[in-house]
């Protein structure tokens, strides 16, 4: 796996011979947001269940399609993702936080850095289906 920072706010990696990830922290007015974007090779179908509330939707084409929404015990704290399976094998994941983790002392700790994640769920449903 190869695994490169552009600077704090920018980071790839390659998860696998056929599998690429960026995540961004993103800023506008309202405060930042972290997105991730992966294009991956494996069985959806596989996945852990969702932890929050999830929807499964199959496209005319055979694309299946993934929407969740998590919230944590942080209140406010959000994670909006679209994860869809396309039928060439190629998983198009995004996911969006409006949000920052940190752990000090073993503790897990969320920290909410603006009042929702800013993407729409059919915005991010969109992004994971593009071509």
């Amino acid at each position: 796996m190869r695994t490169g920072t552009c600077d704090e706010d920018w980071t790839f990696d390659a998860p696998g011979p056929d599998g690429y990830a960026a995540n961004l922290d993103l800023y506008d007015a309202e405060g930042m947001r972290w997105l991730s974007v992966r294009i991956l090779r494996f069985d959806l179908a596989s996945e852990v269940a969702c932890t929050g509330t999830c929807t499964r939707t199959v496209e005319p084409d055979g694309t299946m399609v993934r929407q969740m929404s998590t919230t944590y015990d942080e209140p406010g704290a959000v994670t909006l993702g679209a994860w869809a399976r396309h039928p060439d094998g190629r998983v198009v994941a995004v996911e969006v936080s409006n949000f920052r983790m940190s752990q000090a002392t073993g503790v897990l700790r969320y920290t909410v850095t603006r009042p929702d994640p800013g993407i729409t769920p059919a915005a991010l449903r969109s992004l994971a289906l593009a071509q």
